[in-house]
């Protein structure tokens, strides 16, 4: 029997300095946990970039992609706590993306992640099982080199990523993001560097984050 595919919902979005402090504390200590608990999420991690940007990026792991289709979360979006109603207009410029994971090379997480958003109308008769297969390949060698962690490619769901509230929608489009965690920041930039030559993609779209706080479900039972 064919494993279920897990899911991954990608929040990524720069903030004014005046609401920096303030968004901060609302997603370590409300926000995180409160998605890490909901049923099917394995874990979270929050990062800052130091190349590129959006500022903040946050993953959400979850067991399998229905995580993020349950009436709970559909429930929990639509209703958010007075708190995130406050905040989420302040995340200027956000990307959020919800989708499935394959191409998965690896385990763990790293202190390190590289970002790169991949266009498929670069190379049209390029399917997304070509695309994985690729990503699956460049995984493989650089899982050869000490500093690896893990990769993956995220495919968003349109049904499923639903905007938030700045979200420009003129310019949203379900491009897949091949994600590299690694444990140098040195083997982040020179990873990224092999993926951009490799990969079909947008080289000023590539951003690279250091890990700032992460959450398993297992602490917060």
């Amino acid at each position: 029997m064919k494993p279920e595919q897990r899911g991954m919902l990608f929040v990524a979005a720069d903030v004014s300095r005046e609401d920096e402090e303030e968004f901060n504390l609302w997603y370590d200590r409300e926000h995180l946990e409160d998605r890490v608990r909901m049923d099917g999420v394995i874990a979270a991690s929050r990062y800052v970039a130091i190349d590129g940007g959006p500022k903040y990026l946050a993953l959400y792991w979850a067991q399998s992609l229905q995580a993020f289709d349950s009436p709970a979360y559909a429930h929990a979006f639509a209703h958010q706590t007075p708190w995130s109603v406050k905040v989420l207009p302040k995340m200027l410029a956000p990307k959020r993306r919800i989708g499935g994971l394959s191409a998965e090379v690896g385990r763990g997480h790293g202190g390190f992640v590289a970002v790169l958003p991949l266009r498929l109308d670069a190379q049209p008769a390029q399917s997304n099982d070509q695309l994985s297969e690729q990503c699956a390949a460049l995984g493989n060698r650089l899982s050869q080199r000490p500093d690896f962690v893990r990769s993956c490619l995220l495919t968003p769901s349109d049904a499923l990523s639903r905007p938030l509230p700045l979200e420009d929608l003129g310019t949203r489009r379900m491009e897949p993001i091949f994600i590299i965690e690694g444990s140098t920041a040195s083997f982040s930039e020179s990873a990224l560097q092999e993926a951009l030559a490799e990969l079909p993609c947008a080289p000023n779209a590539a951003a690279r984050y250091a890990l700032s706080l992460n959450l398993d479900s297992r602490e917060c039972a």
